[in-house]
């Protein structure tokens, strides 16, 4: 299916690019299925080069911008040359697939409200460049055409990036002022949207389309297309990669124009933004202080402070990162007091231990397979692995029986039961150490041997490992701030942060974890109170055991890829997936913590808070917007965000107090 009427012109911006790069990206453009009406290439400063490239693509318009003024004013340029309803965007050294513009217009045809749309996307370096050549950026493909590019996607489940980080929708703005949750090659907005935006200022580079991003994000939600449609090239040429020695001011310098442009727009405050503003901030600031830039790190501090205006966050900005990790153990040893501590099990040899594996799922047989592949690949061998499958159909099952170790069982509670799953996982195993994945989560072949080391320490209860998730940076950002519980009854995440050392931690992520399976059952076993999205239901364990008085580790060498499957319902950031987040937050507090407990009172406190501010944005945003439409959207959006949090938040109160009274008769909500 195709939209009859669905019209788009492309607009890319140049400068410089070599001729058979940009070549690339045109003949990827002028070959989809759906053809554009116009081509527009914005050539920045170079008359010269203008001029050879009208005579090489006869079929395309180029508009000349005398003098050099950045990529922003060159693409706001093409914005304003742009006539037809859609303006898709692709950087002049990126590919598309022949079928992208194809499925927006599908899409766009099943979701007519849908005003600004992203793709996921492939990753790929040229074969002739060195291999590794950019540490730390994931890579899915080494080819040098497009044929080659689409033959190695056909055989590949899934990009090395997680596009959930794309998935924003319900929460764009928000999102978007925390981080850079967009690549502009995949990028196509209605003309409408843009035309009513105000023009990216000039001199943000990189940053540029960053801040694009964020201004559409007020006029609209960003939509995703999980496919990945767009092949994103990594090389030295690229612009981003041009402005490395000014790039930590440059970044800083975006977020705070973010704001200036579109922070009164925000229905969370700047305040609340602190611990990543913090932790990100963190890893731009401390290399420029190691490698004595002095005068490059003033200038960065400076324009961060407007971003931290909390005192606490200034300090902790500028500990060093062990200090940060010490002060932030001593500080969550006091938040937890040891109490009820289980006698200590007899003393057994890591090396010999008995570990099982256990991997929860539902609707995703092809997920389970790959991860059954990852596992068969382990240096070190587990002496079980039971998938425990709560699908409404017999796929799965289907699937296990073709590995003869795998132990396949049934949880007929079916979706919104992941903690039951894991209690059946483990009922009746025989094992030392239970290692828990999702089926979308692929282990490297180390993995289950680094995450079988920290228990040489009979203290330590649970040990979480690293989740790619294929984000930019992921492994600087969050050092110092991993798996806390906060004073405010919060907590962080950064499961993809790579410290380089293990780090004490208060909860772990689900889809790389493990657990002494002696300890969980001394502590009364796994619960489920936490229907829905099952949000926390790995962190309620957690939080006993460190309430008990054991540790608990992150180690950066235990690693998956965490390709993030579909949801079973809905998907993230969705009106339900904050209702769950809001109410099973409730139910975890008090019941691992009790009512008591003044984690409880703040969070509850700031819960109500933020209802406040969401009534608060979208009166702002029904004063500021322009159309009667896009008020009317913008003031119902903040109090469909403020009741969504706080029937979430009240129900929460309402499910905890039943589900302490099950506990008070030795129950654990798991039905199964």
């Amino acid at each position: 299916m195709v939209v009859p009427e669905f019209a788009y012109d492309v607009v890319i911006p140049t400068h410089g690019r070599a001729p058979d790069l940009l070549g690339q990206t045109l003949t990827s453009v002028l070959g989809q299925t759906v053809a554009p009406r116009r081509v527009i290439v914005v050539v920045d400063g170079a008359p010269r080069a203008a001029e050879e490239l009208r005579g090489r693509w006869p079929e395309v318009e180029f508009v000349l911008l005398e003098t050099q003024q950045g990529q922003g004013v060159a693409r706001q340029a093409g914005i304003e040359a742009a006539t037809s309803e859609w303006v898709a965007f692709v950087d002049d050294d990126d590919l598309w697939s022949p079928r992208k513009m194809h499925v927006t217009a599908d899409f766009i045809a099943v979701h007519p409200h849908c005003a600004a749309v992203r793709t996921a996307y492939w990753v790929f370096e040229d074969p002739d460049r060195p291999a590794g050549q950019f540490a730390g950026q994931p890579v899915d493909f080494r080819a040098g055409s497009l044929s080659e590019l689409e033959e190695a996607a056909a055989e590949s489940p899934s990009p090395s990036n997680d596009p959930g980080y794309l998935d924003i929708r319900g929460e764009s703005l928000n999102e978007m002022l925390a981080r850079n949750a967009g690549v502009m090659g995949s990028t196509c907005v209605r003309r409408a949207v843009l035309d009513a935006l105000p023009p990216v200022p000039a001199g943000i580079v990189p940053g540029d389309d960053y801040l694009l991003f964020c201004l559409v994000a007020t006029r609209t939600e960003w939509w995703l297309i999980h496919e990945p449609l767009l092949y994103y090239r990594l090389h030295p040429g690229q612009d981003t990669r041009q402005h490395r020695e000014d790039g930590a001011l440059a970044i800083v310098r975006a977020r705070r124009v973010a704001w200036e442009l579109c922070g009164d727009r925000a229905s969370r405050s700047l305040e609340t933004y602190g611990p990543s503003y913090r932790a990100e901030f963190r890893t731009l600031l401390w290399p420029l202080l190691r490698e004595r830039r002095w005068a490059e790190a003033r200038r960065t501090h400076r324009a961060m402070l407007p971003l931290l205006p909390r005192v606490r966050d200034r300090l902790a900005l500028l500990l060093p990162e062990p200090v940060a990790w010490r002060w932030r153990r001593r500080t969550n040893a006091r938040v937890l007091p040891a109490r009820d501590i289980p006698a200590s099990p007899q003393l057994w040899d890591v090396a010999n231990a008995q570990v099982a594996v256990v991997i929860a799922t539902y609707n995703r047989p092809d997920h389970v397979r790959e991860c059954l592949e990852h596992l068969a690949r382990q240096t070190v061998q587990p002496a079980h692995v039971v998938v425990v499958d709560a699908s409404p159909d017999d796929r799965t099952r289907h699937v296990v029986a073709d590995y003869s170790w795998v132990e396949y069982r049934r949880n007929d509670l079916g979706r919104g039961h992941t903690a039951s799953s894991r209690a059946i996982g483990i009922r009746d195993l025989d094992a030392d150490v239970v290692a828990f994945l999702d089926d979308d989560a692929y282990a490297e072949p180390t993995w289950l041997a680094e995450i079988l080391a920290p228990y040489r320490d009979l203290d330590v209860a649970a040990v979480g490992g690293r989740a790619l998730n294929g984000q930019p940076d992921e492994a600087d950002i969050g050092l110092g701030e991993i798996g806390l519980l906060l004073p405010d009854g919060t907590l962080t995440g950064w499961f993809a942060a790579d410290p380089d050392h293990e780090v004490a931690v208060d909860h772990m992520l689900g889809a790389n974890m493990s657990v002494r399976l002696d300890v969980v059952r001394a502590l009364g076993g796994i619960r489920d109170f936490y229907p829905g999205t099952c949000l926390r239901e790995e962190t309620d364990i957690a939080l006993r055991m460190r309430r008990a008085g054991f540790s608990i580790v992150y180690t950066p060498r235990a690693v998956v890829r965490h390709v993030a499957g579909t949801y079973a319902k809905g998907r993230r950031f969705d009106s339900r997936y904050r209702y769950f987040g809001a109410r099973n937050h409730v139910v975890l507090l008090a019941t691992t913590l009790g009512w008591g407990d003044p984690h409880v009172r703040r969070y509850v406190r700031t819960a109500a808070a933020g209802w406040v501010h969401e009534v608060r944005a979208g009166l702002v945003a029904a004063r500021d917007r322009d159309g009667v439409t896009e008020r009317a959207r913008g003031l119902a959006g903040g109090l469909r965000r403020a009741t969504i949090d706080a029937l979430g938040t009240v129900a929460g109160v309402g499910a905890a107090l039943v589900a302490t009274a099950v506990l008070r008769r030795g129950g654990t909500g798991v039905a199964a």
